[in-house]
């Protein structure tokens, strides 16, 4: 009996602590947002808007991932980030790319643009940007263009 006493004075105790700690706050993340205008090829300007946008912090390296309706996505990464500015998608560390309809329009593809940031904080980025794209490198290669950019989104 006196064994049965302690087992069960024991899960009582144990029983109390597990349930008294507290568990730290988790931050919800406020979803991001990403808006272009949109041209591919000849075709008329469209407004492009995403349904989630996030971003992903790695040092001074981010990368800005925004999806959109009809399996749009739009992928921006800039590196050496330290403060609001302008940054240009000219190198490899920093890059824009689109997919839309089944094809893939990238900055490296001979393209070009710029992020600027407005506002970086310790967990969201925000700014605008400019990116001019090909699907390709070849003289046949389909331009994709994304003006007027906006983003917003949290890491």
């Amino acid at each position: 009996m006196k064994k049965i006493s302690i087992i069960l004075v024991a899960f009582v105790m144990l029983s109390t602590v597990v349930v008294s700690c507290k568990k730290d706050d988790e931050k919800v993340k406020a979803v991001g947002s990403a808006s272009a205008s949109l041209t591919v090829g000849s075709a008329a300007a469209v407004a492009w808007t995403a349904t989630a946008a996030t971003a992903v912090k790695s040092g001074t390296s981010y990368t800005i991932t925004a999806i959109g309706a009809s399996s749009t996505n739009l992928v921006i990464k800039v590196d050496n980030v330290t403060a609001a500015g302008t940054y240009n998608l000219t190198t490899a560390t920093r890059t824009a790319s689109f997919t839309t309809g089944g094809k893939t329009y990238a900055t490296i593809n001979n393209g070009g643009g710029n992020i600027i940031i407005t506002s970086l904080t310790n967990d969201k980025i925000e700014g605008t940007f400019l990116a001019e794209m090909f699907d390709g490198t070849t003289s046949s290669a389909v331009y994709c263009s994304l003006g007027s950019g906006k983003f917003s989104a949290s890491f």
